[in-house]
């Protein structure tokens, strides 16, 4: 088709040019602009992730890292992230995000297929550890010696800039895998 394609209008401004809602369904209808900088996905037709994500390029193997891993900047890396592995680490950024309900991209940045969507707002599921006591609903979270995981916070001193969240579920010992309403402070 050569011109432009109008819907509720009889003269169309861009290729598709819809005037009024526009319904997209399938198992996994989606939307990828050229320039890379915002992708977003419908989930199941009707409802979709409820997080908010950043496109960011992780360090070393990008298998190596999976949904609810905690992320940190990279101070090794320029504009890279990396599991988390210090208590209390200033650097932390965001989740390993399972279902993002809009993932951005910085402009600019191309898409290398060793990116992971990063929550860095929203309720997602997250990789706890009781390292450093039960975790129980409204506890502040950080990182953890263990690589990836989140623990409580307690220690007041060492939380300033720290803190991914608030969690949303009980952890009472061990590892886990639980609701985090991720806020960083």
């Amino acid at each position: 088709m050569n011109g432009n394609l109008g819907v509720g209008t009889t003269s169309p401004a861009a290729k598709l040019d819809v005037n009024g809602s526009v319904k997209i369904s399938g198992s996994g209808a989606s939307m990828t602009f050229p320039d890379a900088t915002v992708q977003s996905t419908a989930w199941n037709g009707t409802t979709c992730g409820g997080d908010y994500a950043e496109s960011v390029d992780v360090t070393g193997d990008r298998k190596a890292y999976e949904p609810g891993d905690v992320l940190v900047i990279d101070r090794t890396a320029s504009d890279k992230f990396a599991h988390s592995t210090t208590p209390y680490s200033r650097l932390v950024a965001g989740i390993y995000s399972t279902k993002p309900g809009l993932t951005g991209r910085r402009q600019g940045r191309t898409l290398t297929g060793e990116e992971a969507p990063m929550a860095m707002l929203g309720i997602v599921p997250t990789k706890v550890s009781a390292e450093n006591g039960a975790i129980d609903v409204g506890d502040l979270l950080v990182s953890s010696s263990t690589e990836g995981f989140a623990m409580k916070g307690t220690d007041a001193g060492r939380m300033m800039g720290a803190v991914i969240g608030k969690a949303m579920a009980r952890l009472d010992s061990g590892k886990g895998v639980i609701e985090v309403l991720v806020s960083l402070q």
